[in-house]
């Protein structure tokens, strides 16, 4: 009796494993609210892994999008994890992420919103590349897109030196700062309020 039940929790687990998997393989969106730090790795297959402090992060697949939540608790450290994506089109960040990509990230069209004062760096390679930075965070950005949108509110940074593109189109407010490379884009760009483009 035992080795039935035994059995038939071991296919149970096996069928709740699949679907997971199944739900990962979808995911080309990432929603993350820290403070939590992450590993995001341009790979084949997507999945998560809780490094540090587990029991401070949860996660959940909704439709296209992980969905990542932290909790800070007095006391103790960043719950740390390593997202592996396969296909990443949009990434949101708020609370005090601290993100490093590892290898190149390459779609048509990505949407990154960073804010909360986050920290992201990332390679990146897309024909359009939207990026909303602001609450006083940090984004770094290498590679290339041909068409790159780029709005920094709020006391932040964006340094895009060693992101080669062809149009770029950049709006800076209220004492935020922007670093990119106009080697041979077409530029458009707004600055305001003690903020700045550099060139």
């Amino acid at each position: 009796m035992n080795l039935k039940i035994w059995l038939c929790n071991l296919a149970l687990l096996s069928v709740l494993t699949l679907s997971a998997q199944s739900k990962m393989g979808n995911v080309t969106e990432i929603e993350i609210d820290g403070p939590v730090v992450v590993r995001l790795v341009s790979g084949a297959e997507t999945g998560i892994e809780a490094l540090k402090q587990e029991d401070l992060v949860s996660w959940e697949v909704n439709g296209e999008s992980l969905v990542i939540i932290a909790q800070y608790q007095k006391g103790r450290d960043a719950a740390e994890i390593e997202v592996t994506i396969n296909d990443l089109q949009a990434l949101e960040t708020t609370g005090a992420v601290i993100l490093d990509g590892e290898g190149e990230f390459a779609t048509r069209r990505m949407e990154l919103g960073i804010s909360g004062q986050s920290i992201v760096n990332m390679d990146v390679d897309a024909e359009i590349l939207i990026a909303r930075v602001k609450s006083q965070s940090i984004l770094g950005l290498s590679g290339n897109a041909d068409d790159f949108k780029l709005t920094v509110d709020m006391q932040s940074i964006v340094n895009a030196e060693s992101l080669n593109c062809a149009v770029i189109d950049v709006s800076a407010n209220r004492q935020s700062v922007a670093n990119i490379n106009t080697d041979g884009a077409k530029l458009t760009m707004k600055s305001s309020n003690q903020s700045l483009v550099v060139e």
